[in-house]
């Protein structure tokens, strides 16, 4: 029985990086011979193969832009431990270490959190920055302006007094000036989210809108070309559930969900149908068990999910 499970797992990685070369390469005749002749030795291959494609669905496209990742995600079961600290080595010597390690984002970012992990941070002014998994920021603190950059995730901020330096955050393409105040702010692919929970702060978008004053209880959007939505009151137990460890989503993308649940859990989850992206959801989820979460959760809506190795999810209809 564990020498069959450890040969499906061989063959769905072999399959997935089957997928990915001939996606790459379409038009190469002697690697298409090559796959056939990989499919004439073992019946199951053919079959491996076909449901590799199938969980894939619209993601096999996604992920051929990323195939140092989805390769390395679909072969991860197969590396013994030696094996898996002699490869890290070699490849953190190179430069494509240098991009999976995070290493871009190291040179700009003074604070980072990993996968599952938070942190508070106190700056020198006495203000405080409390982290989100997955995130960075970058701060510059002047002696006329206080400036932090949030790179990447979320991070709630209270901000100590100083009428002489102005405390600005950047996050996308938007500025936003506390005016003593508490507030907290979601950087995603979709959309960058600030609520603010005491007094209010000033939004402003780098494409001329014009600023807009957003008061205690209330948020406000704008997109990743940083126009402004309008502002609406908020749900303060959602917006900052995170600070207790959960996710609280209303009538919600599924891709903004999914997007907020991948910061607690390693490697990646990409849904396979664009339609299924863009699906509304409600409900919550408990963050001390990331992945138990998730199964319950896709249960729970409906959807199902294909693991290509420890490090790769993929949810379909």
């Amino acid at each position: 029985m564990a020498d069959t499970k450890a040969n499906e797992k061989k063959l769905r990685a072999q399959a997935v990086d089957w997928m990915l070369r001939l996606q790459e390469d379409p038009d190469d005749a002697a690697l298409q011979e090559r796959f056939q002749h990989w499919l004439n030795e073992d019946p199951a291959r053919g079959q491996i193969f076909d449901r590799a494609r199938r969980a894939m669905g619209d993601a096999s496209h996604l992920l051929s832009n990323d195939l140092d990742f989805t390769r390395n995600a679909a072969h991860k079961p197969l590396l013994r431990p030696r094996n898996v600290v002699a490869g890290l080595l070699l490849v953190i010597a190179g430069s494509i270490a240098f991009t999976l390690a995070d290493g871009p984002m190291r040179l700009r970012a003074d604070v980072m959190t990993g996968t599952g992990q938070k942190q508070i941070v106190t700056l020198a002014d006495g203000s405080k920055v409390e982290m989100n998994a997955e995130s960075a920021i970058a701060i510059h603190l002047l002696p006329n302006e206080r400036r932090i950059t949030l790179l990447r995730g979320e991070a709630f901020f209270e901000v100590a007094a100083d009428q002489t330096r102005p405390f600005v955050v950047k996050a996308g393409k938007g500025t936003i000036t506390a005016l003593g105040t508490a507030f907290d702010i979601n950087l995603t692919k979709r959309e960058t989210m600030v609520v603010v929970t005491e007094h209010a702060v000033m939004v402003a978008s780098e494409n001329g809108d014009r600023a807009h004053r957003l008061h205690e209880g209330e948020q406000i959007s704008y997109d990743p070309d940083g126009r402004l939505q309008v502002a609406e009151a908020a749900d303060m137990d959602t917006a900052t559930a995170w600070r207790q460890g959960r996710i609280v989503f209303d009538n919600t993308p599924l891709s903004l969900v999914v997007e907020q649940i991948d910061r607690y859990i390693p490697g990646r989850i990409v849904i396979a149908q664009s339609d299924l992206a863009d699906r509304r959801i409600s409900g919550s989820l408990d963050l001390a068990h990331p992945d138990a979460a998730l199964d319950a959760f896709a249960n729970a809506i409906g959807i199902r999910i294909t693991r290509l190795g420890p490090y790769l999810a993929v949810l379909r209809r």
